[in-house]
């Protein structure tokens, strides 16, 4: 079986459609020449998915939405990571479409703008501070090219408040992007921006985050299954010493180690999007994901020798993206330390003999 007919989650109907429509519209070829993504990609990519009607994948249908699930977001979000799709496409159709509901009456405004394609959420990564005139500050915001919302996630003392701040009337300072295809900014809020805010506990704040973490870990699959796939196209082709280097024993060592960090990846992720409200499925899945991307995408540069350092591949926006997305949401570390700390937890909570009462797993000597 295909790698490409295998990662099917839900759909492959559904499949084949986005990976035809995002192949066409895939920034590649632009991205290579320097072309500004803020300017030329951001807005028609967008108005592919709203035009595609995936805007709405999450959004129920008496809100004028598909009302489909983590499943169908996934068949079309691996095809993004593979044709580096520009937008906050998880963001927005499926992380505030599931956070709708906790912001009052605003939640019904925000689910027919994103059936119709018209919201579009930018994510602010570091907390509000004060501006000038008694304004506020919101010092780098992620997708903020067209941004018609702006959500932050606030630290409290009992738990994670979700403001929503509208972005009309606000001021944005671009910023220098390590990822080229994810435009940021520092954003100077106007007065009265703030439209509405939720408070979650800790514990309702790590279940409404599954969905970014399970897709997140979906296009990380997509991105390494892309660079894969570019690695072993130019390794067939690619002749050193007059033999093609895919014949090397050392290019077939690396390959079969991406083979394998690819596949252990796609099974992990597949659990997590049957599974959508497993926290360590989910968890997990983008952790493994992560990893496997990460590795993948640095030895599709290496494999390409001197020129995959260069501008002349799209390699490294795969690599550039890959990173990002390993660091997003407080980063892959967080996620390994509160799995690791759930499973102690299990283990005293069962009485395991093989835990102290510290906590410690002891080692048993066989």
């Amino acid at each position: 079986m295909t790698q490409r007919a295998s990662s099917a989650y839900s759909d492959q109907m559904l499949r084949d459609a986005a990976a035809r429509a995002l192949a066409e519209a895939a920034p590649n070829a632009a991205l290579v020449q320097g072309a500004d993504v803020s300017a030329a990609f951001a807005g028609s990519h967008w108005q592919l998915a709203a035009e595609m009607g995936w805007t709405g994948i999450a959004v129920p249908e008496s809100h004028g939405g598909l009302g489909l699930g983590i499943p169908e977001a996934a068949d079309i979000v691996e095809e993004m990571g593979a044709q580096l799709f520009c937008g906050p496409y998880t963001l927005s159709a499926v992380l505030l479409a599931g956070l709708a509901s906790r912001f009052g009456s605003v939640g019904d405004e925000l689910l027919r703008g994103l059936a119709e394609g018209a919201v579009r959420v930018g994510l602010a990564t570091m907390e509000m501070r004060p501006g000038p005139g008694g304004r506020s500050v919101l010092p780098l915001v992620e997708h903020s090219t067209g941004a018609s919302h702006i959500l932050c996630l606030v630290r409290e003392a009992v738990g994670i408040s979700f403001v929503l701040y509208r972005a009309a009337g606000a001021t944005f300072e671009a910023l220098q992007a390590m990822d080229p295809t994810t435009p940021i900014a520092c954003v100077t809020l106007s007065p009265g921006a703030e439209i509405a805010r939720a408070l979650c506990s800790h514990d309702e704040a790590e279940r409404a985050l599954l969905p970014i973490h399970i897709l997140t870990a979906v296009e990380l699959v997509g991105i390494a299954r892309a660079a894969f796939d570019r690695a072993v196209a130019h390794v067939r082709q690619r002749k050193q010493f007059g033999e093609v280097i895919g014949r090397f024993q050392v290019i077939k060592h690396r390959l079969a180690d991406g083979y394998t960090l690819l596949s252990h990846a796609r099974l992990a992720v597949s659990d997590a999007v049957q599974r959508p409200g497993d926290i360590d499925a989910a968890q997990i899945a983008r952790v493994i994901a992560a990893d496997a991307a990460m590795k993948i995408t640095a030895d599709c540069i290496q494999l390409h020798g001197g020129m995959g350092f260069s501008w002349e591949t799209d390699a490294h926006f795969y690599l550039k993206r890959a990173r990002r997305l390993h660091a997003s949401f407080g980063g892959t570390a967080a996620l390994r330390k509160r799995a690791g700390d759930r499973f102690i937890e299990t283990l005293l909570r069962t009485g395991s003999a093989g835990v102290s009462e510290t906590g410690v797993v002891r080692e048993e000597v066989v």
